[in-house]
């Protein structure tokens, strides 16, 4: 299963709450911090859980560092 953004974005939000560096979520929408916890919750099949690490999650880093540089660039022109 390959996660949506929506998972990856609550997976986001709490690992930055929680301290995790990874989540797995299954084909429910439900998170675990555990592999094994993951995969009871969907009587063993692995194909209905997905992984999903910090750094995966954060995918609009860079344009927010754009958008950052944008307004450093008008105020510049003030």
């Amino acid at each position: 299963m390959r996660p949506t953004k929506k998972q990856k974005e609550q997976a986001q939000d709490i690992m930055e709450k929680h301290g995790h560096d990874a989540l797995y979520v299954n084909k429910k929408g439900e998170f675990f911090t555990s592999k094994n916890l993951a995969l009871n919750s969907v009587k063993m099949e692995e194909q209905h859980i997905a992984l999903i690490e910090k750094s995966e999650a954060v995918a609009d880093e860079p344009k927010e560092e754009a958008t950052a540089e944008q307004d450093e660039k008008k105020e510049d022109k003030s």
